[in-house]
């Protein structure tokens, strides 16, 4: 019996390398949910956070900087479960999402934060 010839890898379908946020970097989506940004890139970002997002809904995404506040204007792509924890204290989901900013930024936002990070 022959085996199976392995898949072709995937076509990489990014513009943009992600830039990984070595520190964490929080921020709001709309007036209360907290995320954390994992990455970023002059077209989008993602995120984590605790509650499922809506692919195709319009975001707006605000990072407090030392200058003041950054909004990026978006639209969730993609939305997954990231991970669930138990514990004593109760269950915590974990989701991660894709955000594509409205406008490409001019300089990737990891730069705009004014934090160090490494690309992939």
């Amino acid at each position: 019996m022959i085996g199976a010839m392995p898949a072709p890898p995937a076509a990489e379908r990014r513009q943009y390398p992600r830039l990984h946020l070595p520190e964490a970097r929080t921020g709001t989506l709309g007036l209360t949910a907290a995320v954390r940004l994992v990455d970023v890139s002059p077209a989008g970002v993602r995120i984590e956070h605790a509650h499922p997002l809506t692919p195709g809904q319009a975001c707006v995404l605000d990072v407090p900087l030392a200058e003041g506040e950054l909004h990026l204007r978006g639209r969730v792509v993609w939305c997954q479960l990231h991970h669930i924890t138990t514990e004593a204290a109760g269950r915590s989901v974990q989701y991660h999402s894709g955000v594509l900013l409205a406008a490409r930024a001019e300089t990737p936002p990891a730069l705009l934060l004014g934090r160090a990070a490494t690309a992939s």
